[in-house]
């Protein structure tokens, strides 16, 4: 005993002396006179062609009898949950995929990825049947293999904005693996009902050069993806026909007939024969010069005939036709022009 002048009567005691001694296991530590025995556990996420996964959520969560030793924190987080299971510790992705659950407690934990309603589970499946359970001991860093993340699918979905031209039938998603395609509408909207996870380039079609547009599929959806298509990037010939008809004129049934000229292979020119009627009709070439015939497919009942075929703002139609990008002709359709 020591007696401090002044002070409470202190009682200091030697463990040694008691012959007790105190050992910590690796990576333990001694917080507020307590051993804190917990541990690590860290890996990288990756999407299904390998390339990281960043800035998504990571969490180790319980077996449904929740791990020995979970804190008040750990419960705190988990009110509301009916599975009985508990968020140990959340984390979110590097910039490499990268992550590191820290303060776990000894115990068996699933690792998922993404939203909890729908999460991906380690090291790659959609269901804790599947899913490969990590243990961890007291102390313990443990490195984990690759998470690979599995769905869900996400819906994608949003605007196409033309520069100046309609060119383009198609969005596409594309990536080393995969590729998906969905329609433009003729409000210029599209929508992918189901998407992998992973980084994908977005592209239009037909004649639509790169756009340089990316976008990371990963644990939501994407309601308002905005592609935008400039003139710059149209790549392939476009013909468009308009035929116009005086009223009272039967439908009439158009064949247009475009014949390159000077074509790189003289015994076999490229043609292409469409049949149009009255509105609009584009017709997709590679880029060149052309000559280009128009004639009734059948006589119209009323004797109407084609009364001119018109380039753009010009009276008559330039033979040879040069297409490129963004051509018009106009193909009008009237009662013969009387007779001088």
């Amino acid at each position: 005993m020591k007696s401090l002048s002044g002070c409470a009567r202190v009682t200091w005691i030697s463990l040694a002396a008691l012959g007790l001694s105190i050992q910590f296991s690796a990576g333990a530590r001694l917080q507020a006179g307590r051993v804190d025995r917990n541990g690590v556990i860290a890996g990288r996420l990756v999407f299904p062609d390998g390339t990281a996964a960043a800035d998504i959520r990571v969490s180790a969560l319980t077996t449904p009898i929740p791990a020995a030793g979970s804190s008040p924190a750990a419960q705190s987080r988990n009110r509301g949950r009916n599975s009985g299971q508990l968020l140990m510790s959340v984390a979110r992705t590097d910039r490499d995929g990268r992550y590191r659950l820290v303060d776990i407690p000894p115990g068996r934990y699933f690792i998922v990825a993404g939203s909890l309603d729908a999460p991906a589970y380690f090291p790659g499946v959609l269901t804790e049947a599947a899913a490969t359970l990590i243990t961890l001991s007291a102390g313990q860093t443990l490195n984990a293999t690759d998470f690979r993340l599995a769905g869900p699918d996400r819906r994608i979905s949003g605007r196409v904005y033309r520069d100046g031209h309609d060119r383009g039938t198609d969005v596409v998603l594309e990536n080393t693996s995969r590729t998906y395609s969905a329609p433009i509408d003729r409000n210029n909207m599209f929508v992918f009902p189901g998407v992998p996870p992973g980084r994908y380039n977005v592209r239009v079609t037909p004649n639509i050069g790169p756009l340089g547009l990316r976008i990371v599929v990963a644990d939501r959806d994407i309601p308002r993806l905005e592609v935008p298509v400039p003139r710059s990037a149209v790549t392939g010939g476009l013909l468009t026909v308009r035929v116009s008809a005086n009223s009272g004129a039967a439908q009439p049934k158009i064949q247009v007939r475009l014949t390159q000229a000077g074509s790189p292979s003289p015994a076999a020119p490229l043609k292409k024969t469409v049949t149009v009627s009255s509105g609009t009709t584009m017709i997709e070439v590679p880029p060149g010069e052309y000559l280009v015939e128009a004639a009734l497919i059948e006589p119209l009942a009323n004797g109407h005939v084609i009364r001119s075929i018109d380039e753009d703002r010009k009276r008559g139609l330039r033979q040879p036709l040069r297409i490129t990008t963004t051509t018009l002709i106009r193909i009008m359709v009237g009662p013969p022009l009387a007779r001088e």
